[in-house]
């Protein structure tokens, strides 16, 4: 089952981080409510009025902080920490590295879903530790040493005692290493970041854990990413709870609503109709899992608010942005995607499945589709032309109408 822990070998302590992108002094961003793609745009579109409350300050023993080391409070799971790791019903050796001679293991108990460190060939006095963290690795402040313990006077070897690996109550989904440093000296080793099976004893399990590690539970949005992508990122969890059965991350449906309904305009609205789109089409996702309407609601308010930008530029359709500027393959796409599958789940309905109709008749004959079949990004606005822009990969491999299942029923 090596294949299920997660292994993440880049997230090493010591490794410097990654810098941020330089952006416009102009633009004031906040975590992931800056956006600044279309400069048509008013300053004032690039930030939202509302955020959730938090901070992008690395936690205190992370790897960009010098603070203090904040203690870690004992987490209680099927077992709680440091339980004896003599009592531990498995071992599975996640991965060994050496310093000084000495070699330090990470071990996975996937029984109990814990872990603990050991280090064998070494002296009296050695430093054996857990590292956990709760964020992919990034910071591990409430998670610093766990077990520390030495090698005792006459060994030669020594073992931690056994933490969970996640936070049940806490909703903390995370990963473990182990650290040993060599008595009297500055050289410290650790492994890579692992975890048990437990939620991932299997590829599509595994995927959906190692995605919900970067699930920030203050933002309600995923760390590394935007806001449009959180959408799909959120798409991904709930077609993998549909797909597997596992219904661990099912909370994150609730808690992204909650924590983001008010952003941007509110109800998942800002001046980009694609991020509109694909936010819609998170919520009647989440509409299919949950039975609860309100997410099938705030689908319908976004299918209804892109249908404002449609005019007859180009023959039709809607326009990507607030700004009116461009219309484009992805946009539209994802509005006859939208269109089409509030259709068919809103009894009765005549102006969606209209709406879907007109959508692909219009894409079908736009010119965006080229000549290798390929649908380039999108017009040229004076020309009403195809740009011969990118063909990005999302825009290919796929029927609007069609993907998803979300095609138009006859009526």
């Amino acid at each position: 089952m090596l294949r299920a822990s997660l292994i993440t070998p880049a997230l090493l302590a010591g490794v410097p981080p990654v810098a941020a992108p330089v952006r416009d002094p102009v633009v004031v961003c906040d975590d992931f409510y800056c956006d600044a793609r279309d400069p048509a745009l008013r300053p004032g579109s690039q930030r939202s009025a509302y955020r959730p409350g938090g901070t992008t300050t690395p936690k205190p023993g992370g790897p960009l902080s010098t603070g203090a080391v904040v203690p870690a409070a004992a987490i209680c799971n099927k077992y709680c920490d440091a339980r004896d790791t003599a009592l531990a019903p498995t071992a599975r050796l996640a991965q060994t590295v050496t310093v000084g001679g000495r070699q330090v293991a990470l071990y996975s108990d996937d029984t109990g879903a814990m872990g603990w460190a050991g280090i064998v060939s070494g002296a009296p006095g050695d430093a054996i530790w857990l590292d956990r963290s709760f964020d992919a690795g990034v910071s591990w402040g409430v998670g610093s040493r766990l077990g520390d313990t030495r090698i005792p006077a006459g060994a030669n070897g020594w073992r931690t005692m056994t933490y969970n690996v996640d936070d049940w109550v806490q909703l903390g989904v995370g990963l473990l290493r182990a650290c040993g440093q060599p008595a009297g000296s500055p050289g410290i080793a650790c492994t890579s970041w692992y975890r048990t099976t437990w939620n991932a004893g299997e590829r599509r399990t595994a995927a959906a854990t190692a995605l919900m590690q970067r699930y920030n539970l203050t933002t309600g949005l995923f760390d590394t990413t935007g806001w449009w992508n959180s959408a799909n990122a959120l798409t991904a969890i709930i077609g993998n709870i549909r797909t597997t059965g596992m219904g661990s991350y099912r909370y994150a449906i609730a808690r992204t609503y909650d924590l983001n309904l008010r952003a941007w305009q509110g109800n998942f609205i800002n001046d980009y109709n694609d991020d509109v789109a694909w936010w819609g089409l998170a919520w009647l996702d989440a509409y299919d899992l949950t039975g609860d309407t309100g997410y099938l609601s705030t689908a319908k308010l976004e299918g209804d608010h892109m249908f404002r930008y449609w005019d007859s530029v180009c023959g039709g359709v809607v326009w990507w942005s607030a700004s009116k500027t461009y219309k484009n393959a992805i946009t539209n796409a994802l509005y006859v995607q939208l269109n089409a599958a509030l259709h068919n789940r809103i009894p009765g309905d005549t102006v969606h499945l209209q709406r879907a109709r007109a959508g692909w008749t219009w894409f079908a004959d736009s010119g965006m589709i080229n000549s290798s079949n390929l649908v380039n990004d999108g017009l040229t606005t004076s020309t009403c032309r195809n740009n011969g822009q990118t063909p990005w990969s999302y825009n290919q491999g796929r029927s609007p109408c069609r993907a998803g299942g979300t095609q138009p029923r006859h009526r």
